[in-house]
């Protein structure tokens, strides 16, 4: 059986962009450290580091926590291993719905 594995990367330097900063409301270490509990739910609040362009990828400045928009959930939401809570932008009318991608299934490779 041939396996294959991915890394997804924010491009950081992609013109006139949003930079997002901590997530309120949660610990930022136990999104990205595949020790957030199964039943963690709730609408959380992502402050906002350097206005700009909203990103359908991004990953926040300290932590690194994934922050994707509805269409980019819609994608990958058949994956399995991957959680996807919703996350409201401060200090922005985003034009549409965000989430936190927590991965639950990691391998060292």
């Amino acid at each position: 059986m041939t396996m294959k594995y991915f890394r997804l990367t924010d491009d950081v330097h992609y013109p006139e962009r949003w930079h997002l900063g901590e997530i309120e409301e949660i610990d930022n270490w136990a999104l990205v450290s595949t020790t957030l509990p199964a039943e963690t739910s709730g609408n959380f609040s992502v402050k906002m580091y350097r206005p700009g362009r909203e990103m359908d990828f991004t990953m926040n400045a300290i932590f690194s926590v994934p922050i994707v928009s509805g269409a980019f959930k819609d994608a990958l939401a058949h994956l399995p291993g991957l959680r996807f809570l919703p996350a409201r932008i401060e200090e922005t009318t985003a034009s549409r719905q965000f989430f936190l991608m927590v991965v639950d299934d990691e391998v060292d490779a």
